[in-house]
């Protein structure tokens, strides 16, 4: 009984600040799972992302072997979301994107799922999609490039860009603050959720008329 009471406790705990990484305070490295199974040190978080910037550029295979970009997802707003299958509150968050992404779709929203499982892991990755009904693209990340050039430091994490790849400041409706990415699992598909990510899309619309427009001159 008490091996099971504190196999709930860490259950709780990874809930509420998801998977994080070891991290050393004084060297500021991270410890990142690798394809060998072995870790490896990763960069200090980096936080020189603000809204505005240019994101490190999109471009992985899926689960089938195609190449996916951002400009291939053609959104207007895209949910990158930095997650592995064992991750607990990385799974635990997928059926609320799942179902966000089924919600906004129509009104210009992609959500793209970036796997960090080593390669062998591959085929139990499509599985858990399968099996979740998981209709967004999931893209593989097993050696962490992309990962690290985003400066994830824990899973999930998740990012939002617009159709240039700019990253946009998305307010968490729980803390009520503006951040360039979003630590820990959330409820994705709650309504203040849901109304904040179309009030990300809604403020992209201006300028996607304006482009459209000038492209047609």
């Amino acid at each position: 009984m008490q091996t099971m009471s504190r196999f709930v406790v860490l259950l709780t705990l990874l809930s509420l600040v998801g998977c994080q990484d070891n991290r050393n305070d004084t060297a500021q490295k991270a410890a990142f799972p690798v394809e060998s199974g072995k870790s490896e040190a990763a960069p200090a978080p980096r936080e020189i992302f603000k809204a505005g910037d240019t994101a490190p550029k999109i471009d992985l295979p899926d689960l089938n072997g195609n190449q996916v970009t951002l400009d291939s997802l053609g959104g207007q707003v895209t949910l990158v979301n930095f997650w592995a299958t064992w991750c607990v509150p990385c799974v635990a968050e997928m059926p609320a994107l799942e179902r966000l992404s089924q919600l906004l779709y129509s009104k210009g929203l992609r959500v793209a799922a970036i796997s960090v499982d080593p390669l062998p892991k591959k085929g139990a990755v499509a599985r858990f999609a399968s099996q979740n009904g998981l209709t967004f693209p999931i893209l593989h990340d097993p050696k962490l490039v992309l990962s690290r050039s985003y400066g994830v430091t824990g899973f999930p994490e998740t990012v939002f860009l617009d159709s240039s790849g700019r990253v946009l400041e998305f307010r968490n409706p729980e803390s009520g603050m503006n951040a360039v990415r979003t630590i820990a699992d959330q409820p994705w598909d709650s309504p203040s959720y849901i109304e904040a990510v179309t009030a990300l899309l809604d403020a992209q619309r201006p300028v996607a008329a304006v482009v459209e427009k000038k492209e047609k001159k």
